[in-house]
């Protein structure tokens, strides 16, 4: 996924990416669409989990293919309710807590306050 990829023009978006060696985590924020010409602008957070499966194909040169399958996605309206549930999510989905906690600071890119 790339950012370019998705949203439409003039909308604010955040992608943040993590990486372990079973999981790829896509965070993501969009803006929603405005219903009044003065509204404030509101968010929707996005959680993507994807685990990492290889599979042997049967050929004669026997190669491995990697595939990414979906294990996990949730949509949040605020960004409280997503910080607050993140990282129990991803407690579950990385066992190290140096990553944890390096997947917990990306996270808080999405904040709309986050000045770093």
């Amino acid at each position: 996924m790339r950012a370019k990829d998705f949203g439409v023009k003039g909308m604010d978006q955040q992608f943040v990416e993590f990486y372990s060696k079973d999981h790829n985590f896509i965070l993501t924020r969009f803006e929603r669409i405005r219903l009044k010409e003065g509204e404030e602008p509101s968010y929707l957070y996005f959680i993507y989990i994807f685990t990492k499966k290889r599979v042997m194909k049967d050929t004669e040169d026997h190669y491995q293919v990697r595939y990414n399958l979906i294990c996990f996605n949730k949509v949040y309206h605020s960004y409280e309710d997503f910080a607050n549930n993140i990282d129990m999510i991803m407690g579950e989905y990385l066992v190290d807590k140096k990553e944890l906690q390096k997947c917990l600071n990306l996270s808080r890119k999405l904040d709309p306050n986050y000045y770093g």
